[in-house]
């Protein structure tokens, strides 16, 4: 009777553990998800109001960034009073948002690539144009993929040529429609380039997921602001396929713990009637 007790304790413990261990991904991705919620709402409250002088003002020193660094590109010479990296698009804790309709995203970019930054959301490549659009420009942000504990980009591959999506910079909302989507080494620079007269955003996360020795970019080019339906089109998502996971592991916990609660009765009966 001890025994049996202890069998199904067990049992108990080890569908319990199971299920904690499943959990921990899916907790830690809603936990990410509502630290960001909040950043990103105190974002909006901040441009909801009608175009400050303050707004104006760091917009006009981000598009004038974005000029210089255009003219360095094609000159090769550094201007004489170059805007500082760190001066643009400052007044808050992000940057921008990117929102990805098609994988129910919204995330924030911040300044830099840094392990600290991508741990919350994106980050924006220093060396390129900040998201402001424009012509002359062509902004990466980069994000995680293949996280335990959060998604951010692991759903990037699934996105195709035609979807859409947008990026706000303080008051200034624009949208993307992709144009081209391309997996190249890490070392591969050349399509970060600025392309004359272009209005460029590329999203960017290593691939493939758990290997990491290639990035995945995912490059929009500007079209106008209007309303675009999302595409029907089934999605297999990181959240759907960790559930499919979790219930599949529980069934066959309880399973086990059911066929040897079953046998440890049969021995039972069976010592039973052998006295």
């Amino acid at each position: 009777m001890k025994n049996k007790i202890i069998k199904i304790v067990l049992g108990v413990l080890l569908l319990v553990g199971g299920l904690a261990l499943l959990a921990f991904p899916v907790i830690g991705e809603i936990m990410s998800n509502q630290q960001r919620s909040y950043g990103i709402s105190k974002y909006r409250d901040e441009i909801k109001t009608s175009p400050t002088p303050e707004v104006v003002a760091s917009l006009k020193k981000a598009d004038e960034y974005n000029r210089q660094l255009y003219d360095v590109q094609q000159s090769g010479h550094w201007v004489k009073k170059p805007i500082k990296y760190d001066d643009v698009l400052a007044d808050s804790e992000m940057m921008a948002l990117v929102e990805v309709p098609e994988l129910n995203l919204v995330l924030p970019v911040k300044h830099g690539v840094s392990q600290q930054v991508l741990k919350k959301g994106l980050g924006h490549f220093d060396d390129t144009s900040v998201p402001v659009g424009g012509k002359n420009t062509h902004a990466i942000v980069t994000g995680h993929s293949g996280l335990k504990d959060d998604k951010i980009f692991t759903e990037l591959e699934n996105l195709k040529l035609g979807d859409v999506f947008y990026v706000t910079a303080l008051n200034r909302k624009m949208k993307y429609k992709i144009d081209n989507i391309s997996i190249v080494k890490p070392d591969d620079v050349k399509r970060a380039k600025i392309v004359a007269g272009q209005d460029y955003v590329t999203l960017l996360t290593c691939t493939p997921t758990g290997i990491n020795d290639h990035r995945l970019l995912v490059r929009g080019t500007r079209v106008p602001m209007q309303a675009e339906p999302v595409k029907d089109r089934t999605l297999l998502g990181y959240n759907k396929l960790v559930y499919m996971f979790a219930l599949l592991i529980t069934l066959l916990i309880a399973v086990v713990t059911w066929w040897r609660h079953r046998k440890a009765k049969r021995e039972t009966r069976h010592s039973s009637t052998k006295s």
